[in-house]
């Protein structure tokens, strides 16, 4: 499959670093060329002429992309969203599986069993709804902290957490 870089990627460089960037991709990761982008608040290619531009381009074995070139690559799915959905999913269960060994000292297999059940309690506390459509994400933060408090305040009453 062919690459190129998206200035988007790396806004903060200016057009001649750019170039260099996508020049090392090109050893590295088989970059064929860069889509430049004139969105980024300043001139394209940096105030050079499009003529030297492309030619600066060319002198580091490099293309210069437009949209309908790189378009595959800039297109979103059902598939893509659900593969984004799948590592963003990944991503916090590894960060509650850190939160929660941290805070028991030990990992064990199973140590997070029944804890879905405080989820759901903490994001209706949070005013979610279970019939869908409506919630946030700043109810559901506030339904966790409630959530703590009510379970800290059973601890410190030291009634049992199973009346």
């Amino acid at each position: 499959m062919k690459k190129a870089l998206n200035q988007m990627t790396v806004r903060h460089l200016g057009y001649v670093d750019f170039l260099d960037l996508a020049r090392d991709l090109a050893r590295d990761l088989g970059c064929i060329g860069v889509e430049v982008r004139n969105d980024l608040g300043r001139p394209l290619f940096d105030g050079v002429a499009p003529a030297e531009a492309g030619d600066m381009a060319r002198s580091r074995g490099l293309r210069l992309l437009g949209m309908s070139e790189v378009y595959a690559f800039n297109t979103w799915s059902d598939e893509i969203r659900g593969k984004v959905e799948t590592i963003i999913a990944g991503a916090v269960a590894a960060v509650a599986a850190i939160v929660l060994s941290s805070k028991n000292l030990t990992a064990q297999a199973g140590m997070g069993v029944m804890y879905e059940l405080d989820a759901i309690a903490m994001a209706v506390i949070g005013g979610i709804s279970l019939q869908g459509g409506r919630g946030s994400i700043l109810g559901t933060v506030l339904g966790a902290l409630i959530f703590g408090v009510i379970i800290s305040g059973f601890t410190f009453l030291k009634l049992d957490a199973y009346y």
